[in-house]
């Protein structure tokens, strides 16, 4: 072979792996075991309208994960970052209550002041008030603008200008569908994850008991042609272990307490 002809050949195989995100750990043959499992189960648990403009599942797999997800037209609600209202916290429930809204989840990481008070990591800003400092180049955006939702990357882009920006970690599937993720450290705890899907619904899954690495939650992200399930378009995970927690108005059964209580919620009210 000439040497011509075997550096085109390593050129179409990389641009293969490129291809979509799907590198050797993100292709259909690398499905995570427990995602599958998960993946499969839901494929037979139909979403349910709650309220119009929002549909839920809740379920628990085989292996004993338990999940509540809620899919949610962005045209029938407003979208906001709420900040604790007592400096050592507040459960989202609470937020969610004092916010009148129909549905809230923990949003963002925080740290504990010498004085015991939560204080908020990584970017939060709410009405174009900064409260926090953005990591400079891990994790990524959530950002609502003008009613519209967008997920980015914190590296090789500024920090957004906009209504209300949250910045959590990691990015899990990058805008257009490509696979984020690149390392595994295989630790199953609560999740609270969110994405657009490739329809444009906002989609919000508290993984509540059981647990899931990161890896294997990001891919239940993912499209269901690869062993994902909710399809997509971009997706980060927010704060989780204790921080897991998310509450719908009058559905005990689609709300869960979680661990601890947060410095802040994403809320979500009528127009």
């Amino acid at each position: 072979m000439k040497k011509s002809q075997f550096i085109i050949l390593i050129g179409v195989f990389v641009a293969l792996v490129a291809d979509n995100g799907r590198s050797v750990l993100a292709n259909a043959d690398s499905i995570p075991p427990r995602t599958l499992l998960v993946s499969k189960h839901l494929q037979n648990v139909p979403f349910e309208e709650v309220l119009p403009g929002i549909a839920a599942i809740k379920t628990i797999a085989s292996n004993g994960t338990t999940l509540i997800a809620l899919r949610i037209k962005p045209s029938f609600f407003r979208f906001g970052v709420t900040k604790q209202f007592d400096p050592k916290g507040n459960w989202v429930a609470e937020i969610g209550k004092e916010q009148n809204a129909q549905v809230a989840f923990n949003g963002g990481f925080f740290k504990i002041s010498k004085k015991g008070h939560k204080v908020p990591v990584g970017l939060l800003m709410i009405e174009d008030i900064q409260f926090s400092s953005a990591w400079k180049k891990s994790g990524g955006y959530l950002i609502f603008r003008d009613g519209n939702i967008s997920i980015l990357q914190t590296a090789g882009n500024p920090v957004p200008q906009a209504d209300l920006v949250l910045q959590s970690k990691p990015v899990l599937i990058e805008p257009g569908g490509t696979w984020a993720m690149n390392a595994n450290q295989a630790i199953p705890k609560k999740r609270t994850l969110v994405c657009i899907d490739g329809e444009g619904n906002f989609i919000v899954v508290a993984i509540v008991e059981g647990g899931l690495s990161l890896f294997e939650a990001g891919w239940l992200m993912r499209g269901k042609e690869v062993g994902g399930f909710f399809n997509c378009d971009s997706a980060i995970a927010m704060d989780g272990g204790g921080s897991t927690q998310i509450w719908v108005k009058d559905r005990p059964d689609l709300s869960f307490r979680g661990g601890t209580t947060v410095q802040n919620a994403v809320t979500i009210q009528p127009r």
